[in-house]
């Protein structure tokens, strides 16, 4: 099988017509992004406590994300809204809903009602597409990204889903 110094197999153009279907398909599969943050260290775990609990996210760095407190000018973390909800208090969780945290003025305004001192409040944004809108946002008490630690991070919660396919919960933006 070796002609002019060259190996030839005989593969017939079925096999090699379906092997490459199947490179394709599984190239397909693993490479359009989880796959690439995980290798490059792009999705990190984030411990941090809000209202008196412990939550653990999966959170994406994203270093388009340059969304900053308004108070402070520190980095803010931005959580889809739907996965924080089992933190809240009952009295509350209805009005953290997509449908609410989506009008976050009204939400506020509905909130002050429930609760004598909201444990949220209103955060200002700008993007693209967007002259300027407002988030819900909380403080956590104690929050790890990494390596970095804060005492006080502020959490801003996004009515809309952060990842398509469900593999991060979060964005980081700030140091890790």
């Amino acid at each position: 099988l070796i002609y002019g110094g060259v190996y030839l197999l005989p593969v017939r153009f079925g096999h090699l017509a379906a092997g490459t279907v199947l490179c394709f398909a599984l190239l397909y599969c693993f490479s359009r992004g989880s796959l690439r943050h995980r290798v490059e260290g792009g999705i990190v775990q984030v411990s941090c406590e809000i209202a008196g609990q412990k939550v653990t996210l999966r959170t994406l760095l994203d270093n388009g994300n340059t969304l900053c407190d308004d108070i402070t000018g520190a980095p803010v973390l931005v959580v889809e809204g739907a996965v924080l909800l089992p933190v809240w208090p009952e009295a509350v969780r209805p009005y953290l809903t997509n449908s609410y945290l989506g009008k976050p003025m009204q939400t506020m305004a509905a909130l002050e009602k429930v609760q004598e001192k909201p444990a949220l409040r209103l955060l200002p944004y700008r993007s693209i597409g967007t002259a300027s809108g407002m988030l819900l946002a909380c403080t956590a008490c104690h929050a790890k990204i990494g390596f970095y630690q804060r005492e006080k991070l502020t959490v801003a919660l996004s009515p809309t889903p952060v990842s398509e396919r469900k593999e991060f919960d979060a964005l980081w933006g700030g140091p890790v």
